[in-house]
């Protein structure tokens, strides 16, 4: 199942560098972070099981 959640905030750790990515998106393929990346990098003819919208949590 493919899965995309954004419109939040992540930190990673990519290259062993603390780095907090703002405006975030990641899909979730498999049970797996498949990609993170900021909205505007994300592919909008992505094809997604579902979407969950963080917009609103917190």
């Amino acid at each position: 199942m493919k899965q995309l959640w954004h419109h939040c905030h992540a930190v990673t750790l990519a290259g062993g560098q603390y780095a907090i990515v703002r405006d975030a998106a990641l899909i979730i393929d498999a049970g797996r972070i498949a990609w993170i990346g900021t909205e505007a990098q994300l592919n909008s003819d992505a094809a997604f099981d579902e979407v969950h919208d963080l917009a609103d949590a917190g």
